[in-house]
């Protein structure tokens, strides 16, 4: 498909779901299986054989886990809420979903997948540390989080993957049939983004009109943190011809997963910070497809 004609879709994803966002998330429960399925048609393209560690992962890593609560202790000082909000921007793993646009956009797809397990996975096991040293009442203990977040993760990247891994190594004719089938991934992509768009708009006109100030704060911190993710992560991964990749993978986060957490271990308020990230990070999307034509 043209590259214009897939900004001009994703760009009436947008328009839709911000327009009828108490129709469209009433499908927000459907989120994860088209992420599951987007994933399995993703990976039917993809030579496991590429999937490893890399080395440039490492200041990534040390990156997210770092200024994640750098920032947190710094904005703490002026409101609590905004610096669980900031740094749930920095601390998300990446999206699912980054593999998708990866591929989309013509970038290193194995690349995008080492990464998002091997990022996944620690995250998993730092952000549960984070939490219990943050002021929040009624601290979960710190193995219940780990299972809780991997349980959250984990599923929708392995289980596709196995998927394909296992039909490709049966049935080279199948796998060959679904590689062409790979497109469908944007178009369960396209149905995904409106959703999150209709899902992210609800909740942040359900927030308490007393919260203004920090809710302005929160959407504001979220642009600048989505916009500066992207650029630093294009800008190091051109060191290694892995530009598109490296932006993807740094700025595309799992805001579902940031959301949930921010509900279940922190203020539900702080929540607000990584649903705008959803807005920003789609229209930062629509204007790489926009530049990839």
């Amino acid at each position: 498909m043209k590259q214009n004609i897939k900004t001009l879709l994703l760009i009436i994803a947008t328009i839709v779901g911000f327009t009828f966002h108490d129709f469209v998330a009433q499908f927000s429960s459907l989120t994860p299986t088209f992420l599951f399925l987007m994933l399995f048609f993703t990976f039917c393209s993809v030579d496991f054989r590429e999937i490893r560690f890399r080395k440039e992962y490492i200041l990534l890593i040390i990156y997210q886990v770092t200024v994640s609560m750098g920032v947190y202790l710094l904005v703490r000082q002026y409101d609590e809420i905004l610096a669980q909000g900031v740094m749930l921007c920095v601390l998300a793993p990446t999206a699912v979903a980054a593999v998708v646009m990866s591929a989309m956009l013509g970038a290193n797809v194995a690349s995008v997948t080492s990464y998002s397990l091997l990022i996944n996975l620690v995250i998993s096991i730092v952000a549960p540390i984070y939490f219990s040293i943050m002021d929040v009442p009624d601290v979960i203990p710190f193995w219940t989080s780990v299972q809780s977040i991997i349980l959250k993760i984990f599923p929708l990247l392995m289980v596709p993957m196995f998927l394909v891994f296992i039909i490709k190594k049966l049935s080279k004719k199948l796998s060959n049939g679904l590689k062409k089938m790979s497109s469908l991934s944007f178009y369960l992509w396209i149905v995904s983004a409106t959703i999150l768009m209709g899902n992210t708009m609800k909740f942040i006109l359900l927030q308490d009109a007393n919260n203004y100030l920090t809710i302005i704060l929160l959407i504001a911190s979220s642009l600048f943190l989505c916009l500066f993710q992207f650029v630093f992560g294009h800008y190091y991964g051109k060191q290694f011809n892995d530009a598109s990749a490296c932006s993807q993978y740094m700025g595309q986060k799992n805001t579902i997963l940031a959301i949930w957490m921010a509900q279940t271990f922190l203020n539900p308020i702080a929540s607000i910070a990584p649903a705008a990230y959803v807005l920003w990070q789609n229209f930062v999307n629509t204007y790489q497809l926009w530049r990839k034509k």
